[in-house]
């Protein structure tokens, strides 16, 4: 049987006339790793400060361990909390080095040796006597995450970590924190504005918006199968286009598709269409082109286009091609969809199977 770690129970706070945490119920299983994301200003951050302690709900339960840590009757602080911290900026002490980083949290009868294993497991052993502005941002960070481990935590928090790093010193960084993580076996949430960050930190990954959590499940469940039309558009990244569902039949501007259902339904919707989902052309034929294509982006190997469709509906789909189209140009874009497809009846999600 799974044990929870952290549990969270109706949890809201309010800054002033911002409700900045509003009624989150949260479980997080021993030894798993949740991903917070979302847009800057969701509520990311206070809900970390609330669960550490330095921020107090305004109603609510929050539980660590099966233990009350916060309710109307329980405020355990800060420091018996038994959590730690990892803030953007790593937070280090400027005048101590790296082994006096990492043993300020350590009991004096539990001496060099655990300092000594912690450094070597952040593969720090050759910079021990490094002072940290003589570390890189990435060195900096292990630092911060030995020093957290040293207290033996229940719970590791941490604020967008990475945040301040060059891109491939974070895919490097992210990949040897988690697999420390894990075989420390620590619960950890790890809040983050970077989606494919979240994805590939997290076991399970929380979406919020306006302070409330939108969806919450595995990475992949989560991409594939979106349950609100903020999921699919901020994580899935997906183009929601209007789509008339007629009989058994869906029409877009630039497709038909029959679906297998049971019965006929007359319905205006919203589909959704992932980029990988949809391909694109150039046309000279005035009767075939149905879009402009309004942005390309060079992505290596693939181009990222922006095109404006001629109902004014804009989508954004992602080609593997050798001859790159130009911005200007006319294009015919084609829906290739797969065995189902995604719709939203008013912001209520609605799956059917392609026939």
């Amino acid at each position: 049987m799974d044990t929870l770690q952290i549990e969270l129970k109706s949890i809201s706070k309010r800054f002033g006339d911002t409700q900045a945490v509003n009624n989150i119920t949260l479980k997080v299983k021993k030894g798993s790793i949740l991903s917070v994301v979302g847009p800057s200003g969701c509520g990311k951050t206070t809900l970390l400060r609330l669960i550490a302690g330095f921020e107090n709900p305004d109603q609510g339960e929050l539980l660590i361990g099966g233990t009350p840590i916060w309710d109307q009757v329980n405020n355990v602080p800060v420091q018996k909390r038994n959590t730690g911290m990892i803030f953007q900026d790593g937070a280090l002490f400027p005048h101590l080095d790296v082994q006096q980083n990492i043993g300020f949290a350590i009991n004096k009868d539990e001496g060099e040796n655990s300092v000594n294993s912690l450094i070597e497991l952040v593969g720090l052993k050759e910079k021990k006597t490094r002072m940290p502005h003589e570390l890189s941002g990435g060195e900096q960070q292990r630092v911060a995450l030995a020093r957290s481990l040293a207290t033996n935590p229940s719970t590791l928090l941490l604020d967008e970590p990475f945040s301040n790093l060059d891109i491939q010193i974070r895919k490097d960084i992210r990949t040897e924190v988690k697999d420390i993580l894990k075989s420390y076996n620590m619960t950890a949430i790890f809040v983050t504005h970077d989606q494919q960050e979240a994805a590939e930190m997290g076991d399970q990954i929380a979406i919020m918006k306006d302070g409330q959590i939108e969806q919450i499940g595995d990475p992949e469940e989560v991409y594939t199968n979106p349950t609100t039309e903020f999921t699919a558009t901020f994580f899935s990244q997906a183009n929601m286009v209007n789509c008339d569902i007629d009989k058994k039949k869906l029409k877009t501007f630039i497709s038909e598709t029959d679906l297998d259902i049971d019965g006929d339904l007359n319905r205006n919707m919203r589909v959704l269409m992932y980029p990988h989902q949809l391909k694109i052309e150039p046309s000279s034929s005035s009767e075939e082109k149905n879009g402009i294509v309004k942005k390309r982006i060079f992505q290596g190997n693939t181009h990222g286009y922006t095109v404006e469709l001629e109902n004014k509906e804009i989508i954004d789909l992602i080609q593997i091609e050798r001859v790159p189209i130009q911005p200007g140009s006319p294009v015919k874009v084609t829906y290739l969809p797969g065995e189902f497809v995604i719709c939203f009846d008013k912001g209520v999600q609605k799956t059917f199977k392609v026939g």
